[in-house]
Order: structure tokens, then C-alpha cells, then sequence
């Protein structure tokens, strides 16, 4: 779960592999399955139109270069969230935007956690997938095509990595 700068306490989701509705405080599912939940550090903001969001997770790992972060946004999202680390929350440039955004929300996935920066906040809250980032910064990223996906990635105090094997995400305070 990370932190919500909109968030509300209750936590309606449904998780893919749970056709039922998680009707439940994040704290206390924080509580019921202390063992095998993760917690990321207080960072993150939501810039997203959904509150909350989960699903299994897809990685990549990347420094100022959102081509990897774009190639799977385009592909079927199947209620997934994709997981990007870029380069220990780099602050120099976006690596999300509005058109990013759109093809998440139309290809299906839950939502986008952005170990770094957004661009394009006001028009990313318009479409109903979870996004959270550190920052929002104007600069775009590089197009080189430089990553790697499906990779342990960790950062946020995650104790350890989060793989594509990983339980799934849930994120709202």
C-alpha cells in the first residue's frame, strides 16, 4: 500500500483473482496479513482517477527513458499494475503523462506506481487508473529504449524485491 494524497480510508477494490469486492480499511488488511504484505515508505502521491487499485504486478526498471514504461501500457493490461522503478526516484524528468495515461486506462490495466516523476497531473486524473508517483515534473524522458522488464525491483523501504511473482498490490492509506 503506499500513501494517498487524495486517499480515502476505505478501500473498495476488486482484485483479479477475487470477483469479490475488498470492502476493508487498508490498515487492517495491513493487519490481517502482516506476514505477507509489503509497505512502502509515506512517499507516493495519487494523480490517478482511481483511489485505490490492485492487481498482479508487471516490472521495469528504468533511468529517465519511458519507452519500457510505455510498451506494456499499450498491450492488454488484464487489471495488472505495473511496477516502475526509474533509477532510485529520479526528480529530472517525467516518465508518465497524460497519453501514457490513456493507453493504461484503454488497454486495461489497474494502475502505475512511479518510483519517480508525472507530467500532465490534471488531464492523468481524469481517467479512472490508479496512478502514484513521487513527483510531477514538465521535463519528458528520453526515448532510447534503456531498461529492463520483469526484473526484481525494490525501492520505498520495500523489505524485498517485488517481482512479477509477487502477491498482488493494493495501494490507498
Amino acid at each position: 500500500p503506499s500513501s494517498s494524497a487524495r486517499g480515502n480510508c476505505r478501500t473498495a477494490v476488486r482484485c483479479p483473482e477475487d470477483p469479490e469486492p475488498v470492502n476493508s480499511k487498508t490498515p487492517d488488511l495491513c493487519d490481517e496479513f502482516e506476514g505477507s504484505v509489503r509497505v512502502t515508505e509515506p512517499l507516493f502521491r495519487d494523480y490517478g482517477g482511481a483511489g485505490s487499485f490492485c492487481g498482479a504486478i508487471a516490472t521495469v526498471r528504468v533511468f529517465e527513458d519511458n519507452v519500457l514504461v510505455r510498451e506494456p501500457l499499450e498491450t492488454e493490461g488484464r487489471r495488472r499494475v505495473l511496477v516502475v522503478d526509474a533509477g532510485g526516484g529520479s526528480p529530472r524528468c517525467a516518465l508518465m503523462g497524460e497519453r501514457l495515461a490513456r493507453f493504461a486506462y484503454e488497454s486495461g490495466w489497474a494502475g502505475v506506481v512511479i518510483n519517480g516523476c508525472i507530467c500532465d497531473s490534471e488531464e492523468i486524473y481524469k481517467f479512472t487508473v490508479g496512478v502514484t508517483a513521487l513527483y510531477t515534473v514538465p521535463k519528458r524522458s528520453a526515448t532510447e529504449g534503456v531498461g529492463e522488464r520483469d526484473v526484481p525491483v525494490s525501492f520505498a523501504g520495500t523489505p524485498l524485491p517485488l517481482t512479477t511473482t509477487s502477491t498482488p498490490m493494493l495501494t490507498g492509506s
